[in-house]
C-alpha cells in the first residue's frame, strides 16, 4: 500500500494513468554520459499523449520492494 501512495504523491500521476501502468513502462536512463541516471515512467496520458515522468530514487525503491513482496 505504501508503494502505491508513494508513487501517486511523488509523481502526480492521475488515477487512470496509474491503473494502466505496466512493468515495461519503467525505464532506467543508463547512458554513460548522463549526469542524472534515474528511473522514468512512460505514461500514456490524456488525449493519448505519451510522456516521461522521472522517479525519485526512494520511489523506485518502493516499487522494487512492492514487486519483491508480490513475487
Amino acid at each position: 500500500m505504501f508503494a502505491i501512495i508513494h508513487i501517486l504523491t511523488t509523481t502526480g500521476l492521475r488515477n487512470e494513468e496509474f491503473c494502466n501502468l505496466k512493468v515495461e513502462d519503467i525505464q532506467y536512463d543508463s547512458i554513460n554520459d548522463s549526469i542524472n541516471k534515474q528511473y522514468y515512467l512512460n505514461v500514456l496520458g490524456k488525449v493519448n499523449i505519451r510522456r516521461q515522468i522521472p522517479l525519485k530514487e526512494k520511489c523506485a525503491d518502493s516499487i522494487k520492494m512492492f514487486r519483491y513482496a508480490r513475487a
